[in-house]
């Protein structure tokens, strides 16, 4: 079969998979094109230039049990292990939460903040993601990324290597307890920890039944770890500095109460692109 003939077979299994949601279906062209590109090894371009060409047997083979694979729901971040996220590409796999493009929000609005030569942590790194795109683009700056998961943390110090940054170490704990006690004091803390509540009807649709569940999820109504971080990042945090934190949409209201209730000036929320409240930021209160 040609180029053209695998993607257009592609589509049709795609638009009908029940493993799939409507919003995944509507991306069936662009989802069948990445996993051709990813089983032939080139660019997309390329199957948009040659749709007349025939791979080899073992090359539609290999397609085949993407398409496969993807119909049956698994995310197709984890098929090509990548995603791109603030423009860089990342290495992704069942360890750690897909990139999400809501989250960059939160790196534009650090990034606004942030000068040169900043201490900045990231709680809960994952792949890596906020870690390293506030690495690659504030250089002077120096990246504390910590994560519980020793696999999750591997994958993250790949990804800062892909992308030759030396301006960030890592460090295996949960949250703000595995910072190093010789750590001065930091002039922001950035964090996208787990936060959908349990029994939340999204934890069953999408990719996120693929995704590690303590990276969806604390339980019960998903507020604990965003309480956690709120109540003990003053103790690491210089006087003015910022606490930035993606949560739910919604949970702005419980998060600026949990704010109000610590040394903490200019609380505020931030509406991604899709006008729902995704980040809540506030600044550490001198004397507090």
């Amino acid at each position: 079969m040609t180029i053209h003939e695998l993607l257009q077979q592609a589509r049709q299994r795609l638009l009908k998979a029940p493993g799939l949601t409507p919003d995944d279906q509507h991306n069936a062209d662009r989802e069948a094109q990445i996993l051709l590109a990813h089983a032939l090894d080139c660019r997309r371009s390329y199957l948009l230039a040659y749709p007349e060409l025939e791979p080899t047997d073992g090359k539609q083979r290999d397609f085949r049990v993407l398409v496969d694979k993807r119909c049956h729901g698994e995310p197709v971040a984890y098929l090509v292990g990548q995603r791109e996220f603030y423009g860089l590409a990342l290495e992704v796999d069942e360890a750690v939460l897909i990139p999400r493009p809501e989250t960059e929000l939160l790196v534009e609005q650090a990034l606004s903040l942030l000068p040169e030569n900043s201490r900045v942590a990231d709680l809960g790194t994952g792949s890596g993601a906020i870690a390293v795109a506030l690495a690659k683009l504030r250089r002077g700056s120096h990246i504390v990324a910590t994560d519980a998961c020793a696999r999750a943390l591997n994958l993250a110090r790949k990804n800062a290597a892909r992308h030759r940054l030396v301006n960030i170490e890592f460090h295996q704990g949960y949250w703000l307890d595995a910072l190093p006690r010789s750590l001065e004091p930091l002039d922001m803390i950035v964090s996208n920890p787990p936060y959908v509540a349990a029994g939340d009807r999204h934890l069953s649709q999408g990719d996120c039944r693929f995704e590690p569940a303590m990276a969806l999820t604390p339980g019960g109504d998903g507020i604990c770890a965003l309480q956690h971080i709120i109540a003990h990042a003053p103790a690491y945090l210089r006087p003015a500095g910022w606490l930035l934190l993606e949560h739910g949409y919604d949970q702005p209201d419980a998060v600026q109460a949990l704010f109000a209730q610590g040394p903490w000036d200019n609380i505020q929320t931030i509406r991604d692109l899709a006008g729902q409240p995704r980040v809540s930021l506030a600044c550490h209160a001198p004397g507090g």
